[in-house]
């Protein structure tokens, strides 16, 4: 738990708090075996206002990305923890651990209207490149192609957007292949379109 809570501090996502809330906290393991630490907000989740920005239909989502036979997917990095608390707010996500009470400066996982902020953010992030095959899904961001080229040219103009905005994406996780098997949220795409 201390190697989580000096990354957490060292990449300014937490700081010391003297909060009068405080939220227990725990380990998971991520599936590449490292782990993330977790607050458990149910506490304060039960007393927070609904953000109900809409969450894409992945039906939609698929439409939009018809016909398309090259991909390039994206996971952005941590991507609650791209976006900044308001520094009235941060005393809210107050955590106890056995080395010391912390607050978020950043977005925590787990929070209830972290997934409609994040796509709120995306949502106005992409907007520039609404005429693109692009389907955006809280942090995982696919743009899609008829030609090989285009793909590229795309995927470099949404880096530069992202970027912009400082979230960041995760190099090693992205992917640009030929389509004939894609998973995608449950939906396959066989070259002739999603089932």
């Amino acid at each position: 738990m201390k190697n989580q809570i000096n990354i957490l501090l060292d990449a300014g996502i937490i700081q010391p708090s003297t909060s009068p809330y405080c939220a227990p906290v725990l380990l998971v393991k991520n599936s590449d075996g490292s782990f993330r630490l977790v607050a458990d907000l149910r506490k304060l989740n039960s007393k927070t206002i609904p953000d109900n920005f809409p969450l894409p239909k992945i039906d939609e989502m698929i439409d939009q990305l018809s016909g398309a036979k090259f991909f390039s997917t994206m996971d952005l990095t941590s991507g609650f923890h791209q976006i900044s608390m308001h520094s009235d707010h941060m005393h809210y996500t107050g955590i106890a651990t056995e080395f010391g009470l912390f607050e978020y400066k950043r977005l925590p996982f787990g929070l209830k209207n972290a997934s409609a902020s994040f796509q709120r953010l995306m949502s106005i992030v992409l907007a520039g490149l609404s005429d693109l095959q692009i389907a955006c899904y809280i942090d995982d961001v696919i743009i899609a192609s008829h030609n090989f080229p285009r793909p590229l040219a795309t995927t470099r103009m949404s880096f530069s957007e992202i970027n912009c905005s400082k979230s960041k994406g995760e190099a090693e996780q992205m992917l640009l292949f030929a389509i004939s098997n894609l998973l995608f949220r449950s939906y396959r795409e066989r070259g002739t379109g999603f089932t």
